[in-house]
């Protein structure tokens, strides 16, 4: 069992090196998407296509593998989230099927390596971990005849690096320390494999070694060719390009009324109610947001603190399990695997999800300037008369007027009857407004402020 510290100082045939870093990326992938299940981690490790030296722990090809695919990918942050999840999923795998025998001798190379390390210049983060690793290892020696038969023992380490028990309160905690019982060792060792594993690599990340590896256009090569592998694999898309969760933001402008609502109460208070949360994670899949970003941006905005209206208490820290379960179910990867879609115009109509019922106000017509007082009262006639889905039509047409070139009239386009402006759902009026305004030769790339 390796927690992978040192890189080794070996020189590899660059085929070879691309081919052993495929198949571990391949491996990798595939137990990611098992998302900790032990039996399909026993049928993934079993199949003749991924049984290679790379996979074989503590080999050469199975050290050199590791560290080149971590190493390539640290600025592809959505694959490599995937090579962090899943390496440590093996990692504890692995790990509870060792004898006590094999653990107190891995366990004692891992405590050489650690200490090793914490006599360089680290970053505070990664020294902090470090340091609880070594405490638990130490406290794990101290009572290991208690631990090897099953008697009572507990360790003491900050939440921060047991988020993962912490989320199933599968521990004590007080004044931000966790205590850790005997039954949930091997767990916590996880949730330490995987922190200094991120550690280490934003360690990296920050090392002139990284800016020399970077120099070096094979490696630049071999990062595109893993960063496909996941691609391939998760993309979630409907035919148009993958969207990263960096992209959402700008593309945003281009979202119907409804979706635009649930995003901006999202940039506001950092937090969804429930039912938002999953109408505006599957609108996004739709776009071509893979299971990897979404996990990417509902992460950045639960680790933050909640804005003062947000009426969801769940955060990333504290509900990680959780969040990320609900993520993965809607992308049919959890529970009864069902592939959800996103919901229709008339399934959010029916719920007065959509602005557009009777009663709405201007105010939920949207505010980003591109509509006049006449297009106000023309949408607001629309919903008094019941017309949702006229008015939304309507909406379309008149938010991408001050985006074509002079001389483009679109009042003759109000009704909506063309085929370019016809959605019912929301995922549609997403692209038949950039189709429009490509269509009249207007600005329709993903950078319109």
């Amino acid at each position: 069992m390796i927690f992978y510290i040192h890189p080794p100082l070996l020189d590899v045939p660059l085929d070879l090196l691309r081919d052993i870093c495929c198949k571990r990326m391949a491996l990798l992938i595939k137990i990611d998407a098992s998302e900790g299940d032990v039996e399909a981690i026993r049928r993934v490790l079993e199949q003749d296509d991924t049984c290679h030296e790379c996979l074989h722990e503590g080999t050469t090809e199975d050290l050199v593998s590791h560290f080149v695919v971590r190493s390539v990918l640290v600025t592809q942050r959505s694959a490599l989230e995937h090579v962090v999840r899943a390496e440590a999923m093996l990692f504890r795998y692995r790990f509870e099927r060792l004898s006590w025998d094999e653990k107190w001798g891995i366990l004692g190379h891992i405590r050489e390596e650690v200490q090793s390390t914490l006599g360089c210049k680290l970053a505070q983060d990664y020294r902090n971990v470090l340091e609880t690793l070594t405490k638990v290892l130490d406290a794990m020696f101290g009572k290991w005849d208690d631990i090897s038969h099953d008697r009572e023992f507990e360790v003491q380490v900050p939440f921060e690096h047991a988020l993962s028990l912490v989320s199933t309160r599968s521990v004590t905690l007080n004044r931000g320390i966790a205590t850790v019982m005997t039954p949930f060792l091997g767990q916590l060792l996880t949730c330490l494999f995987e922190e200094t594993l991120r550690r280490g690599i934003e360690h990296f990340g920050r090392s002139a070694n990284f800016r020399q590896l970077f120099q070096d256009k094979r490696m630049a090569e071999l990062a595109n060719v893993l960063q496909d592998l996941v691609s391939k694999k998760h993309s979630h898309q409907v035919g148009r390009g993958l969207l990263l969760w960096s992209q959402v933001a700008a593309e945003s402008f281009w979202f119907p009324p409804c979706m635009a609502k649930m995003y901006s109460m999202l940039l506001r208070e950092n937090r969804l109610p429930h039912e938002d949360r999953f109408r505006l994670t599957l609108f996004l899949k739709e776009l071509g947001l893979p299971v990897s970003e979404s996990l990417l941006l509902w992460g950045h905005f639960y680790s933050q603190r909640p804005g003062r209206g947000a009426t969801c208490g769940h955060g990333w820290q504290t509900h990680n399990r959780q969040l990320r379960y609900s993520v993965c179910h809607m992308y049919g990867l959890e529970g009864a695997r069902k592939d959800y879609t996103a919901h229709g115009c008339r399934q959010l109509q029916d719920t007065d999800h959509c602005p557009f019922v009777a009663g709405a106000g201007p105010g939920d017509f949207g505010t980003d300037g591109s509509l006049s007082v006449a297009d106000m009262e023309d949408l607001g006639r629309l919903c008094r008369d019941g017309r949702a889905s006229a008015a939304c039509r309507l909406h379309l047409v008149r938010s991408a007027r001050p985006l074509c070139p002079e001389g483009i009239d679109l009042m003759d386009l109000d009704d909506a009857q063309g085929p370019s402006v016809h959605f019912q759902k929301p995922s549609q009026y997403y692209h038949a407004f950039k189709s429009l305004v490509d269509q009249l030769g207007g600005q329709s790339d993903a950078d319109v402020d």
